[in-house]
């Protein structure tokens, strides 16, 4: 259906977002490895920042003042939390990531920003043609096809614990990951007009 030539183009929004999730999920998981999961989520909300220029630009959203102010408070408080970390594990040398994994955190949150944005551009735009759930299968295969032969590896390299917490832990992770694909979908029927 999506190979015929003139629908051959939509394809490549859930491709592109798609590899660009492979990314942020593979960034994220290297500075999870030597950085606290406190610090990682202060830093990690600010996606929003990010949404900005793709709201005013490629989505012709307004941007309200109390959002650029939120935006402004949730800066000051990165300044803030960033200086703190730094001075903290700044004697340590071995520790000392700190600059490094907030580019990287920073960075992942650029992408998320991004392929959120232009998923709704996307559906917005060729919702029509390509249902959200059609968007999602070949997004979430994207992810799989990229991911899956450097999670094999890794966890052949460095084998995970496997004891009844993490199970849990494991399955627990899963099931919200489906659950958030199953939410944006029923998100997209009950917007749909």
């Amino acid at each position: 259906m999506y190979m015929s030539p003139e629908r051959r183009h939509i394809l490549k929004y859930p491709i592109f977002t798609g590899v660009l999730y492979t990314v942020e999920t593979f960034l994220v998981f290297f500075a999870l490895n030597t950085m606290t999961l406190s610090y990682y989520t202060i830093i990690r909300s600010g996606f929003i920042i990010f949404n900005i220029p793709w709201f005013k630009y490629l989505l012709k959203k307004p941007v309200s003042r109390l959002y650029y102010a939120s935006c402004g408070s949730l800066i000051v408080s990165h300044i803030l939390v960033s200086t703190q970390y730094f001075f903290q594990y700044q004697s340590n040398a071995e520790d000392n990531h700190v600059v490094q994994n907030t580019i990287i955190i920073m960075t992942s949150c650029f992408l998320n920003s991004s392929y959120n944005n232009i998923i709704e551009y996307s559906m917005k735009r060729h919702g029509d043609i390509m249902p959200n759930i059609d968007f999602q299968i070949i997004f979430q295969m994207t992810y799989f096809v990229l991911a899956a032969p450097l999670s094999i590896y890794y966890t052949i390299k460095n084998t995970p614990p496997i004891n009844p917490t993490t199970i849990t832990m494991y399955f627990f992770i899963a099931l919200g990951l489906q659950c958030i694909c199953l939410i944006r979908y029923i998100f997209s029927i009950a917007n749909k007009p």
